[in-house]
């Protein structure tokens, strides 16, 4: 399609195609891009926290890694009786397929950042066996309203297409992203208490 027919299809089709089935955010984040003022979309943290899929990769896969990294970190230091220390991750995350923030950004990355506390369990061997927990948790999120190679569009139209408007300058790449140093609040209460691990 060339570009006025391709703006002409995303403003009569796509764009009330996704109010209609309930997707706001994606529907907004393609009016920005066709807007042209390219400025920064922030978004409260509770839009990305409130996501199961989010909760899920923050609770099981992340919490693990950051399991496995106080273990490590206390046998490098010869197991002393106590810990404290900060650390941070950096990993991609995609709502589920279909989803409204799927659509509307496809693939966002984040940063957890975290405040671990472990201390040995009185009368354990050597081999100790630690209460772990983890005292504060805060993340961000970023990404680039864009149409990279990488990007599946998902709204019935080539990519080429879509670069092709951004190159005519009738629609202009924005950043999308949460505050920084949010709190992790929705996680649930067990993970809050101590985590007995063995190192």
């Amino acid at each position: 399609m060339g570009v006025d027919q391709t703006i002409q299809y995303l403003n009569n089709v796509i764009l009330p195609m996704l109010e209609r089935n309930g997707k706001p955010t994606a529907a907004f984040l393609l009016r920005h891009w066709l807007g042209r003022s390219g400025s920064t979309i922030t978004f409260a943290s509770s839009t990305i926290s409130s996501l199961h899929d989010f909760n899920g990769q923050l609770y099981i896969t992340d919490r693990q890694k950051f399991i496995n990294g106080t273990i490590n970190r206390l046998r490098a230091n010869g197991r002393p009786n106590r810990i404290n220390f900060s650390t941070t991750w950096e990993d991609g995350f995609s709502d589920r397929l279909g989803s409204d923030m799927y659509l509307a950004v496809g693939k966002i990355s984040y940063q957890s950042k975290v405040e671990i506390e472990a201390t040995k369990i009185v009368g354990t061997p050597f081999y100790a066996y630690y209460n772990m927990r983890i005292i504060s948790w805060k993340f961000k999120t970023w990404d680039r309203y864009d149409w990279d190679p990488e990007k599946s569009t998902l709204y019935y139209v080539n990519r080429n297409d879509m670069v092709a408007v951004e190159n005519a300058g009738r629609a202009r790449q924005f950043d999308v992203k949460t505050p920084d140093n949010a709190d992790v609040i929705e996680y649930p209460r067990q993970l809050k208490q101590s985590t007995v691990i063995y190192v």
